[in-house]
């Protein structure tokens, strides 16, 4: 009998795109998050927020360094990147309590 091949290994890295950035594998960027300007280019959702506050951290992970605060009932925008969401620009400018 032939030998069976394991599932993944001759993907085309091409032709596979992430489902968290949605590059391919080829352009994947590892170990951390891509510019700024990729998330222009995904459609963005927005969402209130309905907790008393809610912590904006500056990775997604709840040891990410704390950058912020959203308050309740403040609109942000954003894609949501499993069970996290990524701001966009004026959402992390309201976060860290900047002017947009």
């Amino acid at each position: 009998e032939g030998q069976q091949e394991a599932p993944g290994l001759n993907v085309n890295p091409e032709t596979i795109c992430c489902v968290r950035c949605g590059h391919t594998f080829s352009r994947h960027i590892r170990g951390g998050m891509e510019d700024a300007s990729v998330l222009e280019s995904f459609p963005l959702v927005s969402y209130t927020v309905a907790h008393g506050f809610v912590n904006v951290r500056g990775a997604r992970t709840t040891q990410g360094e704390h950058v912020g605060i959203l308050r309740k009932g403040v609109s942000v925008r954003g894609r949501r990147e499993g069970l996290w969401l990524r701001l966009d620009r004026r959402s992390t400018a309201l976060a860290l309590g900047t002017p947009d």
